[in-house]
């Protein structure tokens, strides 16, 4: 960037920094970044100044920006409270050299709107690739941008771009692209996890499971797109998809007088709300006139940590209709005994983290006495998650009915719950 190119002025359009980006790649001049800035919840100022007030302040930060580049670059307003600069710096030293400084310049601007009342936030694209345009240079400055961790005690943040970050910015999106597919593609099938009766070890029921086996076929790891599916309202078809399958399987079977058990089915969070949940379940349901006692409805407690009545109005409505409810998960972190008060409740099912290490005194005596109000409320128990034998002895000792864990079974394919339950009934 030479004198006369800086006579020009710092502050530019935007058309005129694609051009100039441009002809920096061609030649290879460095070292120069691309580097976006953005004013923190700006929107909270605009609506709390109006828009003229915000105008100004906008202004203001531009034109201070300009003074403090000088000659060593350029800077254009992009859109709204966003701010784009080529500079001519190592990058290494922007926050000890611009970022910092800047900010002590900036907190004492002669606006009464802004003074010490700002917060910014700088990504930094390195100029090194002359198959990166300037949009996507732009999208990559905001990725490390966004990837800047937030300092408390101080009043900017900022992050020089890295492909670590595009990664992690960009993987929630592949993902829920793969996860369209994947419904389109019907690659989530239902798997059934035994659950065992510890008086006898005998199979008394399952749960219902989604898994995802991809093209390659190739489990694909929950915690990876059960978010996606709740985000994007999937999971709700694949509720009643996977309610509609074990309908159909559980009156295959008592029709042809094969052995099966109870099935009980998770109410997704997304779900939770939706006025028509319950009429969508009993529409799949009437198609198919199984007895009642063949469905079970498992509700997580988690979610009466926001509505807990809410929580007792669904159980209330599944009761209604003549089905099991479990609350599902009690113990993760919040325990509702408002709800175990009043709804109407058949099962609690004891979270896997009671589980998770090894037995001790105290932790024994906490399962105790889970186990012991449980049955004071006239409920049965199944513990989830057990996987060692000194569990599972424990637990028949201390009163628990059930057992939902891999000591027993993991979540088996619906054929293999089907032979097992075969095999049981032939002993």
């Amino acid at each position: 960037m030479n004198q006369s190119e800086r006579s020009e002025g710092t502050i530019k359009t935007e058309a005129w920094l694609r051009q100039k980006y441009d002809e920096i790649v061609k030649s290879g001049v460095g070292p120069c970044s691309l580097v976006c800035a953005n004013i923190k919840q700006f929107r909270n100022l605009y609506t709390l100044h109006g828009k003229e007030k915000s105008d100004q302040m906008l202004a203001d930060v531009l034109h201070c920006l300009a003074d403090f580049i000088g000659d060593k670059g350029y800077v254009t307003r992009s859109y709204a409270d966003n701010f784009t600069m080529l500079l001519n710096m190592d990058s290494t030293k922007f926050e000890e050299l611009f970022f910092a400084p800047f900010v002590d310049v900036i907190f004492e601007i002669d606006n009464p709107y802004l003074y010490k009342n700002i917060y910014l936030s700088f990504g930094v694209y390195d100029i090194n690739d002359d198959t990166v345009d300037y949009y996507q240079a732009q999208a990559y400055a905001n990725v490390g941008r966004l990837s800047a961790p937030t300092i408390r005690n101080r009043s900017f943040c900022s992050e020089i771009f890295k492909q670590e970050f595009y990664d992690a910015f960009m993987n929630p999106y592949l993902m829920e692209e793969r996860v369209s597919r994947a419904y389109q593609n019907k690659e989530f099938v239902v798997y059934l996890q035994p659950k065992v009766c510890l008086h006898d070890h005998k199979v008394i029921g399952a749960e219902a499971l989604i898994r995802w086996f991809d093209e390659a076929g190739n489990m694909v790891p929950l915690s990876s797109f059960l978010p996606i599916l709740n985000q994007n309202n999937y999971i709700r078809m694949l509720d009643i998809q996977t309610f509609e399958v074990c309908c159909d399987l559980i009156a295959e079977r008592l029709k042809k007088g094969l052995p099966i058990v109870p099935i009980s089915f998770n109410i997704s969070q997304s779900f939770f709300y939706d006025t028509k949940m319950m009429s969508d379940y009993m529409e799949v349901y009437n198609r198919y006139q199984i007895p009642r006692k063949y469905i079970q409805f498992e509700l997580m407690e988690s979610i009466s940590l926001n509505d807990s009545q809410q929580l007792v109005n669904v159980i209330d409505d599944f009761k209604k209709e003549g089905f099991t409810c479990l609350l599902d998960d009690f113990g993760n972190g919040y325990s509702s005994f408002g709800v175990l008060i009043n709804s109407q409740l058949d099962i609690l099912k004891m979270d896997r983290q009671f589980f998770a290490d090894p037995l001790t005194e105290k932790t024994g005596n906490i399962i105790k006495t889970v186990i012991k109000l449980a049955k004071q409320l006239h409920l049965e128990v199944i513990a989830e998650g057990v996987e060692t034998e000194e569990y599972v002895d424990f637990l028949k000792e201390a009163g628990c009915d059930i057992i939902q864990g891999f000591y027993f079974y993991r979540p088996l394919p619906i054929q293999e719950l089907l032979s097992l339950l075969d095999e049981e009934k032939n002993r």
